[in-house]
């Protein structure tokens, strides 16, 4: 049955990647395909993303519709106060990057030139700050020395200065964060 699918050659090892535990696909679905006739009270089932792997699979979620049951009620409208909340961090007017360095060609910074709010960056690190003024971004050595409310954060420092990094957006009433983190992967030579 996973054979006739379209993405049939995906399973199979693609592009580097090891082939999938068919046995284990097929399994999970026969056993799911069975439950109706065990249960008959299920009108619809909806397992998404079911992840396989080269040894196994694994149902990270799974809904289930009863005949009979009632339709989800709607939910209630949101407050004046989260509307305003959500605009801020989806439609900011003044961002912030955290720790932008000239090692990444100042890829956060560079990604906000299209960006028709101000922009501003933050950056300790006096060999780094010549760089983004040549960018055109006014620097400072800390949220709280910018002259105006952010909306937006976006940070990539490294996991032991995120927390201290969280509470200054905290301290300044920042609407959202984005931290970002990169792992460097060691070669198995």
């Amino acid at each position: 049955m996973v054979r006739e699918i379209k993405g049939y050659p995906l399973l199979t090892g693609h592009r580097g990647q090891p082939a999938v535990d068919l046995d284990a696909l097929e399994h999970l679905l026969l056993q799911v395909s069975a439950l109706p006739e065990t249960h008959p009270e299920i009108k619809e089932l909806d397992l998404n993303p079911v992840f396989a792997y080269t040894k196994g699979c694994l149902a990270v979620d799974a809904r289930i519709a009863l005949h009979g049951s009632q339709l989800p009620v709607a939910p209630r409208p949101l407050s004046t106060t989260t509307r305003a909340a959500l605009d801020r961090a989806f439609n900011p007017k003044a961002v912030a990057v955290i720790g932008d360095k000239r090692a990444m060609n100042y890829l956060w910074l560079r990604a906000q030139s299209t960006f028709q709010g101000k922009t501003y960056s933050v950056q300790i690190d006096e060999r780094e700050i010549p760089g983004i003024e040549a960018l055109g971004v006014p620097n400072y050595k800390s949220l709280a020395d910018i002259p105006e409310p952010i909306d937006y954060v976006m940070t990539a420092v490294p996991r032991q200065v995120a927390p201290r990094i969280v509470a200054d957006c905290a301290a300044q009433k920042v609407g959202s964060v984005m931290l970002l983190y990169f792992r460097l992967l060691r070669s198995r030579r």
